[in-house]
């Protein structure tokens, strides 16, 4: 009964402690070390303190135990839109670790005390429980850092400079059959809609429409035609609506943004043709040697997507003449 109790504790810690960041948003950093380091470790930690010593029994029990509550957190927060799928995938390897290791601190200290049978002390766990609140009061965005990053994918076409150059340029409407989203599909990303150029020069403005109402503004930068084509990128973040995108990955909000795209297109021998696209984009947080990994991969898997659908365009305009 008491283990069951501690988990069910925890999880309304752990919901409370979000609520309160949620509301207090203007002094209390989500996106903050206070919040996302913490908080999981002494979610671990009150898990263990309060569980009997006899129903842990070993390290790795008092790792585990804590995912539970973790588990509990994630299910309630998407259930009830607090949090976003896509931002509980990438925090939850870090998010259940340390509160795996919070739960072996307080395994280690009930061990070495022998506090079998001893309630532990009510007001040192209380003042614990607080800390999350007191050092984001202090932390705010203070820690967060911009970093610029740049992803670069390439594929080789079985089209000729001029083929692929026209595709690209002429994209327009996509087709349901032309999607081909793989990961960030799956997540729930908006889909490609459709990209138009008023202009193939430099200073020409290309929209790229995806579902929802996100929409990407771009210039063109350089133009160097079957060569280059350079876009610098502007997105509205307060015209996205809530539901498209989890509120900590809003493109163009403050903790990532896209600066621009690079479309070079090299000739290969047979008649081929090596097309490369580059995106830079701008990612601020604490923790930006973690948020980098997710988003290199997540922008491969978008990047890779645009030029699968030029490469299937090529082939099917070769097919028809």
């Amino acid at each position: 009964m008491k283990l069951s109790l501690s988990l069910l504790g925890t999880v309304v810690y752990g919901l409370v402690i979000r609520l309160l960041y949620g509301s207090l948003s203007s002094i209390l950093e989500i996106m903050s070390l206070s919040f996302l380091f913490l908080v999981p470790a002494l979610i671990g930690f009150i898990t263990i303190i309060l569980i009997p010593y006899e129903k842990i029994r070993s390290r790795s029990r008092a790792f585990f135990l804590p995912w539970y509550p973790c588990i509990g957190l994630l299910i309630l927060t998407i259930y009830f839109e607090i949090e976003g799928t896509i931002c509980w995938l990438m925090i939850f390897p870090i998010y259940s670790s340390l509160a795996g290791l919070g739960g072996i601190i307080a395994y280690s200290i009930k061990r070495s005390r022998k506090e079998k049978d001893q309630s532990p002390n009510k007001l040192q766990i209380s003042l614990l429980a607080l800390l999350p609140i007191c050092l984001g009061f202090a932390e705010g965005d203070r820690t967060s850092v911009s970093r610029e990053c740049v992803i670069a994918c390439e594929l080789v076409i079985d089209a000729t400079p001029q083929e692929v150059w026209h595709q690209l340029t002429h994209i327009d409407s996509i087709k349901a059959n032309e999607h081909h989203g793989g990961v960030t599909g799956l997540l729930g990303f908006p889909t490609h809609q459709s990209t138009r150029l008023d202009n193939v020069a430099v200073g020409g403005s290309r929209v790229a429409t995806f579902e929802k109402g996100l929409v990407f503004y771009e210039k063109v930068t350089q133009c160097i035609p079957e060569k280059q084509l350079a876009l610098s990128i502007k997105t509205l973040p307060d015209q996205i609506a809530a539901d498209v995108l989890d509120e900590h990955i809003v493109i163009g909000g403050k903790h990532l943004n896209m600066l621009g795209d690079v479309y070079e297109l090299q000739s290969m021998p047979g008649g081929k043709c090596k097309i490369t696209l580059s995106s830079r984009f701008v990612i601020c947080t604490p923790f930006n040697w973690y948020a980098s990994i997710w988003a290199h991969w997540l922008m491969n898997d978008v990047l890779q997507s645009e030029l699968s659908l030029i490469a299937q365009r090529c082939a099917e305009q070769k097919k028809d003449s």
